[in-house]
């Protein structure tokens, strides 16, 4: 289903300022963009709460358990990431536990970290247990399920904690409904079969007529809209990808001016 997900980019401008696009958004638009388009059939938002941070295994009294470990990436997820990004899980329905303030689901590999063995046998009994950072130890996270690793070529791969969106109050200001502001979340739809993805241009102006401030923004001088691109592939619209593809470019194009030079070189000293 991966040529059916899209991600959703914000197309902004001030003013005459030439428009430009980010691919966050804030943490409403996804929901609003099912709302308003029958030919979405999925929607879900992440936002990335930290990362390289040390967690530890504790005790109902908040007794620490076992050994320090650093998990790589953790993010606030809504209920529908894993209908969205699928990989296998065992444990409890992420589709309900991650609708609980404090609920989370951690990788394999940091499954295995915490409990110090590979066996699944060992590192599945992990799951009911509770950890938390060691920054924060006040904040207890319940391990619920446990997720495969995704691959190594996906820009998910880093993710060692999924933690439940409703808890995102315990660490920050709960933006995660926002139509306007706090532009944070990465914002994804997933089109129903044989969708063109350039019909729902219609749908997300008219979400964004009806749901976003017009006069307000109007009288701020400022331009707002979404668009959206298959996620994995460029999207030359947003500045960030451009360049990258870009560099891509030249450095594609530098090594085969490498291996043609070697070629003539090669040839010459052959005469």
């Amino acid at each position: 289903d991966s040529d059916r997900i899209y991600i959703v980019s914000m197309d902004y401008a001030h003013g005459n300022e030439e428009m430009k696009s980010s691919s966050y958004t804030s943490g409403g638009i996804a929901p609003a963009i099912k709302e308003y388009s029958p030919k979405v059939e999925l929607a879900t938002r992440f936002t990335w709460l930290a990362e390289g941070i040390l967690f530890q295994n504790i005790d109902h009294q908040g007794a620490t358990r076992g050994n320090k470990f650093s998990a790589r990436q953790i993010v606030l997820a809504d209920t529908s990431f894993f209908e969205m990004f699928n990989t296998s899980i065992i444990g409890k329905n992420p589709k309900e536990s991650l609708a609980i303030p404090g609920n989370a689901y951690i990788s394999r590999s940091f499954a295995e970290k915490l409990t110090g063995s590979s066996d699944r046998g060992v590192s599945d009994n992990i799951i009911g247990t509770l950890v938390s950072m060691v920054s924060n130890p006040s904040q207890m996270m319940t391990i619920c399920g446990i997720y495969d690793d995704f691959p190594v070529n996906s820009s998910l791969h880093e993710f060692d904690i999924l933690l439940s969106l409703p808890s995102i109050g315990n660490y920050m200001w709960d933006g995660s409904d926002n139509l306007l502001g706090n532009e944070r979340y990465y914002s994804f739809v997933k089109l129903f079969k044989n969708t063109d993805p350039s019909s729902l241009s219609g749908d997300i102006e008219k979400m964004c007529q009806n749901k976003l401030p017009q006069e307000e923004l109007q009288e701020a001088g400022v331009s707002l809209g979404y668009h959206i691109s298959l996620y994995g592939g460029f999207n030359l619209q947003d500045k960030d990808q451009r360049v990258v593809f870009i560099l891509l470019i030249v450095l594609a194009i530098s090594v085969l001016a490498v291996a043609v030079l070697n070629y003539v070189l090669i040839a010459i000293s052959a005469i």
